[in-house]
Parts: C-alpha cells; structure tokens; sequence
C-alpha cells in the first residue's frame, strides 16, 4: 500500500502536539527553554508558525537540558521518543529531537535513523566572557562538528571503488569515519563543548550545531516572557530582537517568494 506523505499544514499541527507535551513538562519541573530560529521568527512575525517551515526549534540551557533529557528518560510520554547519540544507535545530530513515533520521516541527507515528526532541543553552552571571543569559540569545536557532519551525511559515506583510483585520500577518510563510527564523534564533540560550562561564561551558545554560530548572553535566558503562538502561548527571551537579528539581520521582513520553502528537505507519512 503506497503511503501518502503529510502536508506541511499536517506536520506543523503533530509538531506542536509535541511542543506542547513537553513545554509542559519543562514549566512543571522548572527547565528553562526559548522557542528559537525560525519558529521564534514565527512566534514575533507571524504568531504562529512561518507558512513553510517545517520544524520546531527551542533552545535550552546544559544544565536544563541535561535534566530534562533525563526525566524524559525516566517518564516517558505516550507516543514520543527521545532521539540523541546516547540512546539512538548512529544518531547523527548534535542535538536532542523529541518524535512523535506515530510518524516517520525520511530525510534525503542524512543516514536513516528511523524518526518520527520531531521538535529539535538545542544545548546551550559556554562561549567565552567577551563577544568577539565568543564568536571565535565556534573555531575550537569546527573539526569535531565537519568530522560528524561528514560521518552521517550519505554522500561522504559513500565508498567507491572509482573514486579510490581518483582520490585515494578521500576515500580512506572516508573509511576511517566508518570504521570509528558516528558516536565516536559524537563523543569527541561533546567532550569538549561541556569543558566550558553555562554558568561560568557571560556569552553562550550552540557551539556542535554546524548552522548555528549565535552568540546569546547567559542572562537572556533567566529574562522571558510568553507569547501567542498558534492556539497557545509558549516562552521566549525579552531579547528575542537581538537574538534575531544576529543570525537573520531585519527578521520582519519577509523572504523572495521562491524563498519561501521548506528547508529540511524530508518527508513524512503515518506509519
């Protein structure tokens, strides 16, 4: 029986199921988080989610996020399934993705990992104590996050034997990456982006996600306020305007009509 793939209007009202599950449990137990990236801009711009996106984004600090993840751990919700390199065999991302298993998604870049519909949690960690030193920090983790990239991406996994003739070098990295594996990334990456913990540093950011050089101040987080989102009200820094302009510049402008599209690239269905 083929499957029929969801629309965005139909991934966007599971991803906010989700959402609202676990911001849930976040206000109960007292774990800071901010809605981020493009669903913040959803949030100021559109009070709601933006038309084509495809994902929800929150950010939460190492300390939260690491209790949080451990609760979930220990109180599972119904339907939903924590996703990292800790309990996900070959799981390629630098983050947490809580999924609605209900689902699937397959997407066309990485490595399948078997996940449903997700909301992706973003740590937050240690930069330094001055801006510019702050957005130099992402330099001290970039060999560890292109060596994961390249270890889950299918093409730079893909060995052949044409290629050896042509680019030997090329291929033996290749096979290396295979042989260590993904979570041997994964742990070399961590290792060193806990070494500079939340607290102790005024600049803080996501130092393992390849697309996300923002410096934030530590205090933004402690400084929130709700806001409407769709049919709800979820929270996100007073600072949300500086936080948005450093990655997107003037944020309320809206993108080129052919800009307007989905970003993951994947597709989803009903299992």
């Amino acid at each position: 029986m083929q499957q029929i793939s969801l629309k965005i209007e139909e991934i966007q009202e599971v991803s906010l199921r989700i959402l609202k599950r676990i911001t849930s449990v976040c206000e109960e137990h007292g774990f800071r988080y901010t809605l981020a990236f493009g669903t913040l801009i959803g949030a100021i711009r559109h009070k709601g989610f933006i038309p084509w996106d495809d994902d929800v984004d929150i950010l939460m600090p190492r300390p939260d996020y690491e209790r949080f993840i451990l609760y979930l751990t220990n109180h599972p919700i119904e339907d939903l399934k924590v996703f990292n390199w800790k309990c996900v065999k070959n799981y390629p991302l630098g983050i947490t993705r809580i999924c609605d298993m209900r689902y699937r998604v397959l997407e066309n870049n990485f490595i399948d990992f078997d996940h449903g519909i997700f909301v992706d949690v973003y740590p937050v960690d240690g930069l330094a104590n001055s801006y510019n030193d702050a957005k130099k920090a992402f330099d001290r983790t970039a060999k560890e996050r292109d060596e994961l990239f390249m270890s889950a991406i299918k093409k730079y996994r893909e060995i052949r034997l044409v290629e050896f003739f042509k680019n030997p070098r090329l291929t033996l990295s290749k096979l290396r990456r295979r042989i260590l594996g993904i979570c041997y990334y994964q742990r070399k990456l961590e290792e060193k982006v806990i070494k500079y913990t939340f607290e102790d540093y005024k600049y803080v950011g996501v130092p393992n996600w390849n697309w996300a050089r923002i410096v934030f101040e530590r205090d933004w987080f402690n400084d929130r306020v709700k806001v409407p989102f769709e049919n709800d009200e979820f929270y996100i820094t007073k600072h949300y305007d500086k936080m948005l302009r450093e990655e997107y510049g003037d944020y309320m402008q809206l993108p080129p009509i052919e800009k307007r599209v989905y970003h993951h690239g994947y597709i989803a269905y009903r299992r």
